[in-house]
């Protein structure tokens, strides 16, 4: 719980002023859980609710936690006061719902008074529009008193399983069943997801991104190493084990005095970035055109930054220089990447809007490329610093990512599903030449 509330310091809160905190969660069961939010109420030393972190979730694996401190009303009940709050929502989690309007909390201290009594919960939010109309009402509430399981016998627990066993697993298929009266007999509009904003906490990265993300942070430190300027930067990666922050420091900067030096924060919000960066054969261009500028997959403290960066490498990312091959196979093996590589494309969603005229002339402003088939500065450095194996499972993953572009709408597992076919019918032809 503690790291989930590390979350929120930057909001000037000192997590020693909680010292108690209590999770209501759906449990899981056989390692399955269905949970739109869950709620971490904080009680100071006094054993006083005073804060309330609402985690919640997304049928895309993706996190954001609220961190409000619920305000007493004149209402009260055996259960103590009743408080509220109303916060900006900034998450996306229905189809039928972008990130815009607010939300209000209405709830009680189920452990009133000071934690002594497992009272009942009860606690309504509302969903409301950027016009303040209420949207949507749901309400967590029990119906009956609570059960200790340390209390329960061998056959009050197998009765409690054989009720509610199911419940978890039916709400997936439930709200698939309510979206589809949604959207074709209701008729309302679809909101595309937009991709997280810097508060989320992403999905899990696939194998692939896990395998592009650890070779894009060693091109990042290479990158840092030979730049000219005072430089530092800042890292957070999206989706993998390690999410600390990696500080890298310019050779450069340690000549100069600190306030000289020129800093910036690379945020990863998503691991769709890693995906989609192989695509580019600039890397100035991927990082202009993933920031907050377009499709806002990274989120960088300074845009601008990096194309004065781009600009005074010592070795112009526009200029291709001559590559060596260790042998003629890898020469084939990247020569077919370069022209098999598909374009990364704009990722549209609710938010997007047409690029407008400053977003124009931003790009005007970068170098442009004339052969767009060439092989990247990101490809340049597997084959320089990567060893033949890594450059091998480099060309095997992408390569199937550029393929299931061309024939399988992007989705590797229908490239896989379509390999199969392609395997049987192959065996079934040679049974046939056979018998």
């Amino acid at each position: 719980m503690f790291l989930i509330f590390l979350t929120h310091l930057h909001q000037g809160v000192d997590p020693s002023e909680f010292t108690y905190a209590y999770l209501f969660t759906a449990a899981r069961f056989l390692n399955y859980s269905s949970n739109p939010v869950s709620f971490w109420n904080l009680y100071n030393s006094n054993k006083e609710l005073t804060g309330t972190i609402l985690e919640v979730n997304n049928t895309f694996d993706e996190k954001h936690s609220y961190f409000v401190r619920p305000t007493p009303n004149r209402s009260t009940s055996v259960q103590g006061p009743k408080f509220s709050e109303t916060w900006p929502k900034a998450f996306y989690v229905s189809p039928f719902n972008s990130r815009l309007g607010s939300y209000s909390l209405s709830t009680s201290d189920p452990l009133f008074p000071s934690m002594s009594s497992p009272g009942s919960i009860n606690t309504t939010i509302t969903l409301s529009s950027s016009s303040g109309s209420p949207k949507l009402i749901a309400r967590v509430f029990s119906t009956g008193p609570g059960i200790d399981p340390s209390s329960m016998s061998v056959l009050q627990k197998v009765r409690f399983l054989a009720r509610w066993w199911w419940v978890g697993f039916a709400t997936f298929p439930r709200t698939v069943v309510q979206a589809f009266i949604l959207f074709f007999r209701k008729k309302l509009p679809w909101a595309v997801r937009p991709e997280p904003k810097k508060e989320t906490r992403s999905r899990k990265a696939d194998e692939n991104e896990v395998f592009i993300e650890g070779v894009f942070r060693r091109y990042l430190r290479h990158f840092l190493q030979n730049c000219p300027l005072p430089m530092t930067l800042r890292y957070t990666a999206a989706g993998v084990t390690d999410t600390t922050e990696e500080i890298m420091t310019s050779a450069s900067a340690q000549l100069v005095p600190a306030d000289e030096t020129k800093e910036l924060e690379f945020r990863v919000l998503t691991p769709m970035f890693y995906s989609r960066y192989v695509h580019y054969s600039s890397c100035l261009h991927a990082i202009t055109q993933e920031s907050q500028l377009l499709n806002s997959t990274i989120a960088l403290s300074d845009p601008g930054l990096v194309s004065e960066l781009a600009m005074s490498y010592h070795t112009s990312p526009y200029k291709t220089p001559t590559l060596e091959f260790s042998s003629g196979w890898e020469k084939f093996c990247f020569d077919a990447l370069r022209w098999v590589r598909t374009d990364a494309g704009r990722i549209l969603n609710c938010e997007t809007k047409d690029i407008d005229e400053e977003v124009d002339k931003d790009l005007a402003c970068l170098p442009q490329i004339k052969d767009k088939r060439r092989i990247s500065e990101f490809e340049r450095f597997v084959l320089k610093a990567c060893t033949p194996a890594q450059q091998s499972e480099y060309v095997r993953r992408v390569g199937k990512m550029y393929l299931a572009d061309h024939v399988a709408f992007g989705w590797a597992e229908i490239l896989d599903f379509e390999a199969f076919v392609v395997k049987v019918a192959f065996l079934w032809g040679i049974v046939k030449v056979l018998l």
